[in-house]
């Protein structure tokens, strides 16, 4: 929208700036695209690089979660009967 505005700028400037003007907001939201983009990708291959990493260790908690062993307990002592 403001792109469009922009195209009918005074003649009074010089060509070099009135191409500008008119280029400028699309080459920044290009721009800006390209680097949420970027950042997205960026986020994905290191989600799924943590995924790949820890999965192993992840699954076997799953399967066969971890118990404690608490030490061995004696049993209690039995008074003496005379």
């Amino acid at each position: 929208m403001v792109a469009f505005a922009m195209l009918n700028v005074s003649k009074k400037t010089s060509w070099i700036a009135n191409s500008w003007m008119e280029w400028f907001p699309i080459v920044s939201s290009l721009l800006m695209t390209v680097l949420m983009l970027g950042k997205d990708f960026a986020f994905y291959v290191a989600a799924r690089q943590r995924l790949v990493d820890q999965f192993r260790e992840v699954a076997v908690r799953a399967v066969a979660p971890v118990q404690r062993h608490q030490g061995v307990t004696m049993p209690p002592v039995i008074g003496k009967s005379v």
